[in-house]
């Protein structure tokens, strides 16, 4: 039988047409907003980006105020305030960050001048620390100074107090200000203890009572020297004996002289001057009249009575080797510590315990953090007998993941994407052989 050819104007797929003109507005929809989006998410990278390059590195790093269990690490930065952070650990370990300034309250705070205090260290045990400002981290080859410390032996008697009192003038705010002090005996220096300046007030206090010679006992010096800088306004200096409770007043000048806790002499402020105190002159002695005694007789030599010297216990402190404040914590991580042997350590969460242990005879102690913790801003206590340290931390919601993880709802958003567009896209493969007006149908 032959084949019959027929051509049929067959009526119009309405439906097929409207899905077509919907996925087409789609399309043209989707690219308009993709575009300037692109463009945004790339000038905003950029910007981000620019912003790293221009960080200002820190400037007149020091370190003060060392003891047994803390330190404080203070720097400067030029330009605009930033944010600054502090890692710190033990040659080789792992790092501890300080996220947050002294003064800063909720941790979006930018200065020129910043200040950390690291807390809960190990006594006798030396410290590095890396600075770190937007992307950058110093030292590095550009940027070069001293990041290492040593933390002392632990106190056994409480020093005297030695407290040193002034007046900064001559600044319109004492924002970013801040006082340094040490003593010296003209050759040698001590350790350096710092404060902050009050924003509205240029009065300072400090207790140069502990200040110690580097090798760690108590230093004694013939001569304090306090010297003060604000940040982007100037600095000053002044002396006095040591001894002395109230030291002379510091003006702020545009001095580029800045602090070197090694060095005796100071030019910053060349107005201070030292009066010398004046030496009375010695009265001359008359010559005595002698005087004939008769020899007395010899005393008995008492038998000396030797006490013998009691022995002190030193209690082992509690300690926190591997959290500080603004700390993250991973869920399932360790946390490590010291303390008096054999104590039991407690620790909680928003207070609720979560765990306890017992410290080893070799007054080491760690602790395992439950993996059902709840992510986010949270605050840890660690108690042993009627000591205790609280941080604020940070609870991690990645399960201890690499940062390269993607996460699972992640994955169900893509996979129903590909779902959702491979359905679009068989509807369209089944729907496009009925578009158009005239179709050719042959038939057997």
């Amino acid at each position: 039988m032959p084949t019959q050819i027929y051509t049929a104007n067959e009526p119009v797929n309405t439906t097929s047409l409207e899905l077509r003109k919907i996925w087409q507005v789609f399309i043209v929809v989707f690219i308009a907003i993709a575009i300037p989006l692109s463009v945004i998410a790339l000038r905003l990278f950029l910007d981000i980006r620019s912003d790293a390059d221009e960080t200002p590195p820190p400037q007149e790093v020091i370190v003060s105020n060392i003891s047994d269990t803390s330190a404080t690490i203070s720097f400067t930065t030029e330009g605009e305030p930033v944010q600054a952070s502090i890692k710190y650990s033990v040659p080789g370990g792992v790092q501890n960050e300080s996220f947050f300034d002294e003064r800063a309250e909720d941790g979006t705070e930018k200065y020129n001048l910043h200040y950390h205090k690291l807390p809960n260290l190990n006594s006798n045990q030396q410290y590095e620390f890396t600075i770190v400002i937007g992307e950058s981290e110093y030292p590095n080859e550009s940027v070069q100074f001293t990041n290492t410390f040593t933390t002392f032996d632990t106190q056994t008697s409480v020093p005297t107090p030695d407290p040193v009192n002034g007046l900064v003038v001559g600044a319109s705010s004492y924002r970013d200000g801040i006082v340094y002090a040490h003593k010296t005996n003209g050759t040698d220096n001590s350790t350096v203890t710092s404060t902050l300046l009050p924003e509205t007030s240029g009065a300072y206090s400090l207790d140069l009572g502990s200040a110690k010679s580097p090798s760690g006992e108590l230093f004694q010096g013939d001569e304090v020297v306090v010297f003060a800088s604000i940040a982007n306004t100037g600095r000053g200096y002044s002396s006095a004996p040591d001894g002395e409770q109230f030291m002379p007043d510091i003006t702020i000048s545009e001095s580029e002289s800045a602090y070197n806790p090694l060095s005796t002499i100071y030019s910053a402020n060349p107005d201070v001057t030292t009066t010398s105190t004046p030496t009375a002159t010695p009265t001359p002695t008359a010559t005595p009249t002698q005087i004939i005694t008769t020899t007395p007789t010899p005393t008995a030599t008492p038998t000396q009575i030797v006490t013998p010297t009691p022995t002190v216990q030193i209690r082992e402190r509690l300690q926190v080797s591997n959290v500080s404040q603004g700390s993250t914590l991973v869920p399932g991580g360790v946390i490590l510590g010291t303390g008096e042997p054999n104590e039991t350590v407690s620790l909680f969460i928003n207070n609720q315990g979560i765990s306890s242990t017992v410290v080893s005879p070799s007054s080491t102690w760690q602790a395992t953090i439950p993996s059902t913790l709840s992510a986010g801003q949270s605050q840890l206590v660690v108690e042993m007998g009627d000591e205790s340290l609280t941080f604020q931390i940070l609870i991690d919601d990645l399960n201890d993941l690499p940062d390269t993880a993607i996460s699972d709802y992640k994955l169900h958003i893509v996979a129903s994407l590909f779902i959702i567009f491979g359905i679009v896209l068989t509807r369209w493969v089944k729907t496009s052989d009925t578009w158009g007006d005239d179709s050719i149908r042959i038939i057997q």
